[in-house]
């Protein structure tokens, strides 16, 4: 059996590839980089988010960018109960306060409040 390399930071890979990838890039926490590759996603994506009622925010993903939010996340926050999400045509939607509390992650961190 032929062993894979990582693919070096910053270097694209095929989709082939993600599938393999992806749990290897898992991490306990997320730190300060991976924080920022969260802004970097919502903001390369164009992912809408909206805060509600100044306690929490819904961020609405594209099916077709599940797998690089996936890559994001800590993979033992799907230990359990999981990440209880809403599905609806072309998107998820998923509520952000448990997701950045478990990483150590203020929401105003990420999200801008609407004024």
């Amino acid at each position: 059996m032929k062993h894979r390399q990582l693919p070096e930071q910053g270097k694209k890979v095929k989709f082939l590839h993600v599938l393999w990838y992806l749990p290897l890039k898992l991490t306990n926490k997320l730190n300060k980089m991976e924080i920022l590759d969260l802004y970097r996603f919502i903001n390369e994506n164009d992912v809408e988010y909206r805060w509600i009622n100044d306690e929490d925010v819904c961020l609405f993903v594209n099916n077709f960018f599940i797998e690089r939010f996936h890559a994001i996340l800590d993979g033992s926050i799907f230990d359990d109960d999981g990440i209880s999400c809403i599905m609806k045509d072309g998107y998820f939607c998923f509520h952000m306060r448990f997701i950045c509390e478990y990483h150590g992650i203020e929401l105003e961190e990420i999200f801008k409040k609407e004024d």
